[in-house]
């Protein structure tokens, strides 16, 4: 089943490449990484939203709609919540971020999950958000800046940066070397890969319980890869 699936995709994604036109099926896209974006093709059939990964094919994944539980749109980015994970080119995740090239992709996304089954309407209301903090913040650029939020969850600390998102990033708090609070409102995270993130904070910061908490968590994160 999952092999028809993409192979329904790949041409679909193929006929987009060749047409060099949007079609009501599937839209150029790129897909947040840690440490970047990663080029492709939205494909949405009848049941599945389907990422063809254009640099990596084999890392291309599929997420059935009646196991999406959010999509939400921030500025040019589009939000996709899953109740189980998906794994692309860096791991197993459950958020994805998309940008679209046309400004019909995220309309046509949010079109095509409103349309789901009503019997799978309740399941994914019921479900469970994650439990943790979600702040607003501000990233600067060497040039420029960017906006959007910081979650912080139990085992992860990720970035949704909403004006460009190529600078949003994920990090599991066993891959952070370093976290620094120089006050409520400015936090730095340095991880083992990849460069550090100063965030400036919004609203009413970080409070020192809260940071506390994070910096016992990613002890704990460490000593448990070590154990390993």
């Amino acid at each position: 089943m999952m092999r028809w699936i993409f192979a329904v995709a790949m041409l679909v994604s193929d006929a987009l490449a060749l047409s060099g036109q949007p079609s009501i099926q599937a839209q150029r896209a790129e897909l947040a990484i840690p440490f970047g974006v990663a080029p492709g093709t939205v494909v949405l059939l009848e049941d599945y939203l389907v990422f063809v990964d254009q640099e990596n094919p084999a890392a291309s994944f599929a997420i059935a709609r009646a196991d999406i539980k959010e999509i939400r749109t921030e500025g040019d980015a589009v939000i996709v919540e899953t109740a189980r994970p998906i794994r692309d080119r860096t791991g197993n995740r459950s958020r994805v971020i998309f940008r679209f090239s046309g400004e019909t992709g995220s309309g046509l996304l949010s079109a095509w999950h409103g349309g789901r089954g009503a019997a799978a309407a309740p399941a994914a209301a019921a479900a469970s958000p994650e439990q943790g903090l979600t702040l607003s913040a501000a990233h600067n650029h060497r040039i420029g800046s960017c906006s959007g939020r910081l979650l912080i969850r139990e085992d992860r600390i990720i970035y949704e940066s909403v004006d460009n998102v190529g600078h949003s990033r994920e990090w599991a708090l066993s891959d952070v070397r370093k976290i620094e609070q120089r006050n409520p409102y400015e936090l730095k995270v340095e991880p083992f890969r990849g460069g550090g993130y100063t965030f400036h904070l919004q609203g009413g910061g970080l409070e020192s319980s809260e940071f506390q908490s994070l910096v016992d968590r990613i002890a704990r994160a460490r000593a448990g890869r070590r154990a390993q």
